[in-house]
């Protein structure tokens, strides 16, 4: 076979071809050319750690394949780390078996290693996690695990039971079990000065919290001021922030969003971070009240944490779903300066569905 194509960075202009290839890897999605190119300056071109290096294969004007890496703020150790988390790779359906994914990560990995960054992270999906681990020499961290909240037990169970009748008796005996006094979630007053506040943006405070907890985990996405509005304002999504406050100090936050599932109205907790376990059961308590009262099916939350966060969710009511896959967490490095080891520990990470590029 012929290779008409050939490798180059993204040039001003190209997101006009580029969602010809998402149109035509992911035919079943309806792409709004306004509101994707909104997306895609977004992501691609405002990231407080720098615009993404985008990689193309591009056959006489005709994109063929991309790979994409958006630049990241990671701190590893004590160490703030310049990494990158790779996302919507893709090779249009016309040129597939020519090998053009591996070609495309051979060059980025090698320009990388020139500009400095040493770490690369992302959350490939079933179908493009084996080639990433067997082709390009990447190694699995861990697995997001999934914690519901259920508010209305019918939505949960329809997930995999469809007989009405089966579903309407599940249904009432979950209800039965799950409303006793066990599993109500501890609502904890708030006290000691403290208080919830729902806000519309990050102050310069969230610098100071990220520093009076950045050394809870050996290993987390910097959440400072700049990142966490990029993140959650600046496209103008539909997220709810929640503040908790002590005098004049910012010490907690939680971030959600409403999002459609199975055709009802559910909430995912995209970021929950706080200086105590107290303070975190407080938001937690928050945002559950927000969404029985806005009539939220459940309450959806992906992460990789250490037991204090899953005790806490566990005791609010929030359940880990055997038959619902969590999200693959990989990552990659040749650097001489990081240890493998260090990286590969599950036990070291601190990551919440908000670190990845899903909004």
């Amino acid at each position: 076979m012929e290779i008409k194509w050939v490798i180059r960075y993204y040039e001003e202009g190209d997101e006009e071809k580029i969602i010809d290839l998402y149109r035509a890897v992911h035919p079943e999605k309806d792409y709004d050319r306004e509101k994707w190119m909104k997306w895609w300056r977004w992501m691609f071109k405002t990231n407080p750690a720098g615009a993404a290096r985008i990689l193309l294969a591009d056959d006489a004007g005709k994109i063929a394949g991309q790979y994409v890496m958006v630049p990241a703020v990671v701190k590893i150790g004590i160490e703030e780390v310049l990494s990158a988390q790779g996302i919507d790779t893709m090779t249009h359906p016309e040129y597939r078996r020519q090998k053009l994914f591996e070609t495309l990560a051979a060059r980025v990995y090698a320009d990388f290693e020139k500009e400095g960054i040493s770490f690369l992270f992302g959350f490939p999906n079933e179908l493009s996690r084996p080639g990433i681990i067997r082709k390009l020499n990447w190694f699995d961290i861990a697995t997001m695990i999934i914690m519901l909240r259920p508010l209305n037990w019918e939505t949960i169970i329809s997930i995999k039971v469809s007989n009405r009748l089966l579903l309407r008796f599940l249904s009432f005996v979950a209800n039965a079990f799950f409303n006793i006094d066990f599993y109500k979630p501890r609502v904890l007053l708030v006290g000691d000065g403290l208080a919830i506040k729902r806000v519309s943006y990050f102050d310069d405070r969230i610098d100071r919290l990220w520093t009076r907890i950045s050394s809870r985990y050996p290993i987390m996405l910097v959440r400072n001021k700049e990142f966490l509005n990029w993140r959650y304002v600046d496209l103008g999504a539909d997220y709810t922030i929640f503040t908790a406050e002590k005098g004049e100090e910012v010490v907690g936050y939680l971030v959600s969003g409403r999002r459609q599932r199975r055709n009802r109205q559910a909430s995912i907790i995209y970021d929950l971070v706080a200086e105590s376990d107290q303070i975190n059961q407080c938001l937690l308590s928050e945002v559950i009240q927000d969404c029985i009262r806005a009539g939220d099916a459940f309450i959806e939350y992906k992460l990789i944490a250490d037991n204090n966060y899953h005790k806490l969710l566990k005791k609010n009511g929030f359940l880990s779903i055997p038959f619902i896959e969590g999200t693959y967490f990989c990552g990659y490095t040749n650097s001489k300066q990081l240890s493998q080891s260090f990286i590969k520990n599950h036990r070291n990470w601190f990551v919440q569905v908000g670190d990845s590029d899903a909004i």
